[in-house]
């Protein structure tokens, strides 16, 4: 079983990538309409990114059983570091929908890859307020990063916020390389005896009832991340204040992982 150590190394590395994700992310909108994108615009660069970001997670969790979690979380960190740096030289509306849909394939990577490695860093027992711990190091993340995003670019622009954005990202790979040992439990899951596709068959049906809340919920968040900024922007708030109002959304979730 992990150290204490080894787990906060995780859960800072979980920071760091989480704190580059966080910088931008909602600002990306704004950034569109900057380069002349309109509502329905915004709504193609939302659905990029979510199409690819509902679909990738099935292949994920396919891999995960098959493949070392270590190697598939830095795979994640690599695609978000480079959809990421890739904005630095977007010029059009279409060079954000495609880094979106680059973005929504990391973001798939990224979550569930995170969340195994919880559990593969701790105790049965445990795992529970482990989880707590890691979604307070990703959440206490996107908490900051709007606020500092919006004052990024409200001083130096864009270009400078995204720079800042793909060091961050590349710099939590740290925290695979140095701070996560790659021992057997980071191997995957070779096991014979794995559900077949019936019993998970089963499973997806019994849940079905907490997938149709977890929908009405990302028809609301998908609004709130892919339109709202934009909307903001087009009534003349600032960026700066745009990233308060996501750091208020960021305190309630941090306050309820504690």
């Amino acid at each position: 079983m992990a150290s204490s150590n080894e787990r906060l190394g995780f859960y800072a590395s979980v920071f760091v990538s989480s704190l580059g994700l966080g910088l931008y992310l909602y600002f990306v909108p704004v950034f569109a309409q900057s380069l002349g994108a309109n509502f329905l615009d915004l709504g193609y660069i939302g659905t990029a990114g979510a199409l690819t970001y509902a679909v990738a997670p099935f292949f994920v969790g396919q891999l995960a059983d098959r493949m070392s979690h270590r190697i598939l979380y830095a795979l994640a960190i690599l695609i978000n570091f480079a959809s990421t740096s890739s904005l630095v030289f977007s010029m059009t509306v279409y060079d954000v929908v495609i880094n979106r849909a680059v973005a929504g394939l990391g973001l798939a990577f990224f979550w569930p890859i995170t969340e195994i490695l919880v559990l593969d860093l701790t105790r049965r027992e445990d795992r529970v307020k482990e989880m707590g711990r890691y979604s307070i190091a990703w959440g206490s993340a996107f908490l900051i990063g709007p606020f500092v995003g919006g004052i990024v670019i409200q001083i130096a622009g864009f270009f400078t916020l995204f720079v800042i954005s793909s060091v961050l990202s590349f710099c939590s790979l740290a925290g695979v390389i140095f701070l996560i040992s790659p021992k057997q439990r980071f191997e995957g899951n070779n096991d014979s005896s794995m559900p077949k596709l019936k019993e998970q068959f089963h499973v997806v049906i019994q849940l079905f009832p907490w997938f149709c809340l977890l929908i009405c919920y990302g028809l609301i968040f998908s609004i709130v991340t892919s339109i709202f900024p934009g909307y903001a922007n087009s009534i003349g708030v600032s960026a700066v204040l745009i990233g308060v109002l996501f750091t208020a959304f960021g305190m309630a979730r941090v306050a309820t992982y504690a």
